[in-house]
């Protein structure tokens, strides 16, 4: 799955790189067109983005073409994986992408769908399940164990990581409410105003922080909205709403591997 290399390349894809390409790449892409420039703060508008304007970046016009290429969606692989690293616990990692790139959603609708699937994911894989807690008080996970929901241009995925002493009764646990996460959602109806509001209080603290209201904004991917967007999104999302975001949600099967201590 493309998803699975990270974004730097690989060492063979690194070493390739020619100072002609580099300079092939600036000359293509770093261009004020290409950018967004989100300033927060007390500060004279109209000096900033003079000082924008007139800058060596601001007046940059692109003199170069350069294509842009797309890797294809693989195959899923749904066999559970197992890999040797050097650990001392056993690890699980679990994905499941949501849409395709033809069918993901966009702007807006996109950024309410990934509110909506967060807290469909905290609720069901939260403090707030009895499930989580049983798994808790069980040793089968700890605090190491992390669900999170994330939403780019061109993919969404669900990732779950932990470390554990039973890899494939967690694996096996986790995969069964993923595979009816409508259902499991359904399920915790009456907990749903309590993870609207924990969800609700970590929006509104971040405006706190002028550095997190900067860092929550996405640019074209949810249509330039901000931070203040995603609370008023939130405020109107009610339970019928996010069941049918979730029940309508198109995905993959489950992606699970195992990571286990490399024995010297």
């Amino acid at each position: 799955e493309p998803l699975a290399d990270d974004i730097a390349g690989t060492r063979v894809s690194v070493r390739a790189i020619k100072p002609a390409d580099l300079q092939l790449a600036f000359d293509a892409f770093y261009q004020p067109a290409n950018m967004d420039v989100f300033i927060t703060g007390n500060f004279d508008t109209t000096a900033i983005l003079d000082l924008i304007n007139d800058s060596p970046a601001g007046v940059r016009q692109s003199g170069a073409v350069a294509q842009v290429l797309y890797p294809n969606d693989a195959t899923i692989r749904h066999e559970l994986a197992e890999v040797d690293v050097p650990t001392v616990r056993n690890k699980i990692a679990m994905g499941q992408r949501f849409f395709g790139r033809e069918t993901l959603p966009q702007g807006v609708d996109a950024l309410r769908q990934v509110i909506a699937l967060s807290m469909v994911t905290d609720l069901v894989f939260g403090d707030y399940s009895p499930d989580y807690m049983l798994w808790y008080d069980e040793g089968l996970i700890d605090e190491s164990f992390t669900t999170e929901f994330d939403w780019e241009r061109g993919f969404a995925f669900l990732s779950v990581a932990a470390e554990t002493a039973e890899p494939e009764e967690l694996v096996t646990a986790v995969s069964a409410k993923l595979a009816n996460l409508p259902s499991e959602f359904i399920a915790l109806r009456s907990k749903f105003e309590l993870v609207k509001k924990d969800a609700m209080g970590r929006l509104v603290n971040k405006l706190n922080n002028l550095e997190e209201i900067v860092t929550r904004f996405e640019g074209a991917t949810f249509a330039y909205t901000t931070l203040v967007d995603e609370i008023d999104i939130l405020r109107t999302l009610d339970f019928d709403e996010v069941l049918a975001i979730v029940k309508n949600a198109q995905v993959t099967p489950i992606t699970s591997i195992i990571a286990r201590p490399k024995m010297v």
